[in-house]
């Protein structure tokens, strides 16, 4: 390690980067070059999980941060490559999937509320209620305060996501059947009476109220 600290070839230090036996070594040298092919490979590649993180940490190419992201093993890298990325689509299947609370947060955390409202009315019901019931499970078990109210932090924010996807999605669909029936009010004056006569608390969302139960966060 103490010889790869000297070292300024930036040949010899994707050698140590990326065949050293030595972990340290090689997060050594990640951490002397500028070399994205090198991080890409680190990133994906490597077998010691703080390689990969310093990798991700020095990593511009957004293919490989998604992948890193979504796929690695370990939870430090993936909310390492989470914190670099800006793409919405990635960002909201970790939020809603991560098998880590952090990684989740911090996902969430990402996500301002129109792009996370516009990913959520996308998905289908399922798939939001089994990433939902899976947070408040792990809410309830939670041992630490701070645990606890990042996850009540990230189920209020994708709950009150759901609630206006789902708002959404009802005028959507009552539009539609306006222009399908001839009998119908004008598209301006259908969109403001649907607007005024659903609201968040309307039957839409009930079958997210039966599953999703945020009393006491």
């Amino acid at each position: 390690k103490a010889a790869v600290e000297k070292l300024n070839d930036p040949e010899a230090l994707k050698t140590a980067a990326l065949n050293d036996k030595n972990s340290d070594v090689r997060w050594t040298a990640i951490e002397k070059l500028g070399d994205q092919d090198v991080f890409k490979i680190a990133a994906l590649n490597d077998e010691d999980r703080t390689v990969r993180a310093a990798a991700v940490e020095k990593l511009d190419d957004t293919e490989t941060l998604k992948t890193a992201a979504l796929n690695d093993k370990d939870w430090t890298v993936r909310i390492a490559a989470v914190e670099k990325l800006d793409d919405a689509e990635t960002l909201t299947t970790a939020a809603l999937n991560d098998k880590d609370w952090t990684v989740r947060a911090a996902a969430v955390e990402k996500l301002d509320n129109h792009t996370l409202k516009a990913a959520i009315e996308k998905l289908d019901d399922s798939t939001i209620i089994g990433a939902t019931d899976s947070a408040i499970a792990h809410f309830r078990s939670a041992f630490s305060s701070y645990e606890r109210h990042a996850v009540a932090n990230w189920l209020k924010k994708i709950y009150h996501c759901i609630r206006i996807a789902s708002v959404r999605t009802k005028i959507k669909s009552l539009n539609e059947r306006k222009h399908s029936d001839a009998g119908c009010r004008d598209h301006d004056d259908y969109y403001s009476f649907a607007t005024n006569h659903i609201d968040e608390g309307g039957d839409h969302t009930d079958s997210y109220d039966r599953h999703i139960d945020l009393s006491g966060l």
